[in-house]
């Protein structure tokens, strides 16, 4: 078994950046915000940037997973404009690492947030995943 304390630091951060582009608007949410940047597309950015901060610290056959996020999406942002997102390491304890995020465009905050991932194993993460999905397909049969 592992211990998260031993393998990533308080302090940890990376940065994602992304300009933004039709896919990441609210279009599929609003036709009036069509030029806007949707929420799930900053969570996104937070939870790709999470992983990028920890999992090259994970032993091998192991990968973090988001368990939980509080995000608060605080100003709009345009389509073209860049945004970065940085995931900063603030807890760490034996089985999940907890991360500050905040996200800015070109002219400043646009969200704040906390993310909790847990560390789990592939394989076994997998076979799980395969159980549950062979149970719905008995259920519906």
């Amino acid at each position: 078994m592992y211990d998260l304390r031993e393998l990533v630091s308080v302090g940890r951060s990376a940065k994602v950046s992304r300009v933004i582009m039709e896919s990441d608007t609210a279009t599929n949410y609003s036709k009036e915000l069509h030029d806007l940047m949707a929420t799930p597309a900053v969570i996104r950015l937070a939870m790709q940037a999470s992983a990028e901060a920890i999992d090259e610290f994970l032993p091998e056959g192991y990968i973090s997973i988001g368990r939980q996020l509080e995000f608060e999406h605080t100003a709009s942002t345009f389509l073209g404009v860049k945004v970065t997102v940085e995931a900063t390491v603030i807890e760490v304890q034996p089985l999940y690492i907890v991360f500050d995020i905040r996200a800015t465009d070109e002219l400043g905050e646009i969200g704040f947030g906390r993310h909790r991932r847990s560390i789990a194993n592939i394989e076994s993460l997998l076979r799980r995943a395969k159980a549950r999905k062979e149970q719905m397909l008995n259920s519906r049969a």
